[in-house]
């Protein structure tokens, strides 16, 4: 049965990895112990060791790109075996799923600025000699709710 080699945690600040050099290629047997590629990390180059046996069937970061620590490494599986199906199951757990809740609660996350939105919009009706004093703060405002990220941003569209 094929297995996914993760990029290891090689040090305790490391978040992600550079692939410097595979020192197998797809289709080779590997050994438990043998080295398969350097790994730069934020502090040094090492070398990484297969704790696994078996035929490399995938890469899955090319030399000289960065991947996240626990990102699919390679696989590892029996001469000719599928991998492709392993890989699909990885990618499907990884993928992020936008729930009703999950768009609720961002939803919930940006009604401070909703609420000052609201307010600014009173104050600036009421004492109109004050919209330039407040012109930063709606410009900073603005930019906060651009970067926000939801998917009804026409909903927080502020006037001019």
């Amino acid at each position: 049965m094929a297995e996914v080699v993760r990029m290891p945690k090689m040090s305790d600040t490391m978040t992600e990895g550079v692939v410097v050099k595979w020192h197998k290629k797809i289709g080779d047997k590997i050994k438990n112990g043998e080295l398969v590629a350097e790994i730069e990390t934020d502090k040094a180059t090492m070398e990484f060791e297969s704790y696994q046996e078996g035929t490399l069937l995938y890469i899955g970061i090319q030399e000289g790109k960065a991947a996240p620590v626990d990102s699919i490494l390679a696989i590892l599986g029996k001469e000719g075996e599928d991998y492709k199906p392993l890989l699909e199951k990885e990618n499907a757990k990884s993928a992020p799923v936008a729930t009703p809740e999950a768009r609720q609660n961002q939803k919930r996350n940006l009604l401070p600025l909703l609420l000052h939105k609201q307010k600014l919009q009173q104050i600036r009706k009421k004492y109109p000699f004050l919209s330039q004093l407040l012109q930063p703060v709606i410009m900073a405002l603005k930019h906060r709710l651009w970067h926000a990220n939801l998917r009804e941003r026409k909903e927080l569209i502020l006037p001019n």
